[in-house]
């Protein structure tokens, strides 16, 4: 990984080998921004939105907001949970 064959030739992209033995494990191919993406929207479930543009090494929020924060059906149903909770219904959930 990031190995040299000449001095004067570019060493290779670890990404490269990383995905060249995910594929060999059975998992789909993948890039390092897919890598980032991942850990970012990992993120931004746990940690507010300012925390996670700095971490990201965004300089404006809005680049954050709009590649790396986007609803899952998870988090639909957290708040499903949390408004029943405050409205005082309990087991109910809607779809």
């Amino acid at each position: 990984m990031g190995r040299l064959t000449r001095f004067d030739e570019q060493p290779e992209p670890p990404t490269r080998h990383a995905s060249q033995g995910g594929t060999s494990a059975g998992v789909a191919k993948f890039t390092f921004h897919d890598l980032r993406r991942t850990c970012i929207t990992n993120w931004a479930k746990h940690l507010p939105v300012h925390v996670v543009r700095k971490l990201a090494g965004h300089s404006d929020i809005k680049t954050t907001q709009r590649y790396y924060l986007s609803v899952q059906e998870d988090d639909l149903e957290k708040a499903r949970v949390v408004q029943s909770e405050v409205l005082g219904f309990s087991g109910l959930t809607q779809k």
